[in-house]
């Protein structure tokens, strides 16, 4: 699964490599029981984790780019809020990730999509596990 998301990601990161393109994109930290969703994607490092989110559409709003991922990526709707924003780097781009929150009261039953989430896993809001550098910056809002 994701073997589309496989082949076009080496290409692109040498793409990326050449043009060191800047690029906004969304993550959202969602909260359940002192713990945050975080998934593996089914491309890049597979020993990283990160946050739902991805890049944001030229015409969308940064909320209504983080609730269209989380849609697409979980198959859930949640209310966000704003965080904040961090610059960060990965894999050659400059990012620029706005940040959303929520706690929910009850677990999810999450669909995920499973062309770019490999898993998706609880962790303990103090045992997390191997993350991005864009999860890492992300992680330091939710913090202060």
């Amino acid at each position: 699964m994701g073997l589309i998301y496989k082949v076009l990601f080496y290409p692109a990161k040498l793409f990326w490599f050449i043009t060191r393109p800047e690029v906004n994109g969304v993550g959202v930290i969602l909260e359940h029981n002192n713990k945050f969703l975080m998934v593996r994607l089914t491309y890049g490092d597979s020993k990283v984790w990160h946050f739902p989110g991805g890049l944001k559409k030229r015409s969308e709003s940064a909320i209504v780019s983080a609730q269209r991922e989380i849609k697409e990526e979980l198959g859930i709707s949640v209310k966000l809020v704003e965080i904040g924003s961090v610059k960060s780097s990965a894999d050659f781009r400059s990012v620029n990730s706005t940040c959303f929150y929520t706690k929910l009261l009850n677990l999810p039953e999450l669909r995920l999509d499973h062309k770019e989430i490999a898993e998706a896993k609880w962790w303990p809001i103090d045992s997390l596990p191997p993350m991005s550098s864009v999860a890492k910056a992300e992680v330091g809002l939710y913090k202060s």
